[in-house]
């Protein structure tokens, strides 16, 4: 989701005086010195491998709507040649190399193997038409499930589910039931795990940052501190970041007034859509909520990994959204 705007000139401040430093639960950026030692302390760790495999291609998001479509073309870049599961679309200007693009992801070019992709974005994912965008326009961005959605479109190849022999997805939504060490252990199994990444969505107010909802992916932990490194895709806002685990948990524990919807149809199904879900043009948030059938819903995290990785059990109180076997199908009734 959007973020509001963000006033550089104070967060620059901040790093020069080493205020936004001072306190031990704020996010320590990559361009200060204490983020350098984090990372170097542990640069040989298997928990930081994400971190180096994304620097091959996270690009920022192309505007403040497409967080998700970013994080996820990150995602998909930092697999290139480790496994033949992820199809990487082939953006045109790199032709014929293939590279993950967040403008093309949702609109991949057309191509002899594109047609199962593009048939799965549009019927699980979000709706892109001549004159209308489905991130463009109210609830803006994407969901936690309707991401899921699109990380399995590349990965099952335009499968609607789960049918990778070697990789799956799952989405977990972080209630008040989910523990902050339930979710530290579940993303570190997935950090140390090269065959795994992660996503997250979180609140950046809540994990100290100007702004709302966001999208970016988890490239590594450091045990000394108890820290999350994330890989901002709002590049033009901030480098990349170690986030506490109490933290990051507590953004992810944050409710999406909209994160739970019949997506993609619930959009177009709106009378006049391309007029009723122009909120920020003008159009009425009630009447957009109410006609789109908007549910609050928990922010949380998503987990690529190996179809034979554990998961954790009842007892670590993990929530795991199996679209595959219930959401896609509940959609299309």
């Amino acid at each position: 989701m959007r973020s509001p705007t963000f006033d550089a000139t104070v967060f620059l401040a901040l790093l020069v005086s080493g205020s936004a430093q001072d306190d031990s639960s704020s996010p320590v950026y990559l361009n200060h010195t204490e983020a350098y030692g984090m990372l170097s302390n542990n640069s040989q760790t298997a928990a930081f491998h994400d971190f180096y495999a994304t620097q091959r291609g996270c690009d920022a998001q192309v505007n403040q709507f497409y967080c998700a479509a970013a994080s996820t073309a990150c995602l998909l870049n930092s697999f290139a040649g480790e496994t033949q599961d992820i199809r990487i679309p082939v953006t045109p200007e790199y032709d014929p190399y293939p590279y993950a693009v967040d403008v093309n992801l949702l609109e991949p070019p057309d191509t002899d193997d594109s047609e199962a992709i593009q048939r799965c974005i549009a019927e699980t994912v979000v709706i892109i038409e001549d004159d209308f965008n489905g991130v463009l326009s109210y609830p803006y961005g994407m969901v936690l499930d309707q991401v899921a959605n699109l990380v399995r479109c590349y990965i099952n190849h335009g499968e609607g589910e789960d049918v990778s022999d070697s990789l799956r997805v799952r989405a977990v939504h972080v209630d008040e039931t989910v523990s902050v060490d339930a979710v530290r252990e579940d993303l570190k199994r997935a950090l140390e795990d090269e065959k795994s990444r992660v996503l997250t969505n979180f609140h950046r107010s809540t994990i100290g940052q100007p702004g709302g909802g966001h999208w970016s992916p988890i490239v590594g932990y450091d045990v000394g501190t108890d820290s999350f490194l994330v890989q901002d895709v709002a590049k033009y806002k901030f480098p990349p970041f170690f986030a506490s685990a109490e933290r990051l948990h507590a953004s992810m524990q944050t409710l999406d007034g909209c994160g739970d919807y019949d997506f993609p149809r619930a959009q177009v199904n709106v009378e006049n859509y391309t007029e009723a879900l122009d909120v920020i043009g003008g159009a009425d948030r009630e009447v957009a909520v109410r006609e789109l059938g908007c549910q609050p819903a928990h922010r949380g995290y998503i987990i690529v990994e190996k179809v034979w990785a554990p998961i954790l059990d009842n007892e670590a109180r993990i929530k795991v959204t199996q679209l595959a076997h219930g959401g896609l199908r509940r959609r299309f009734v």
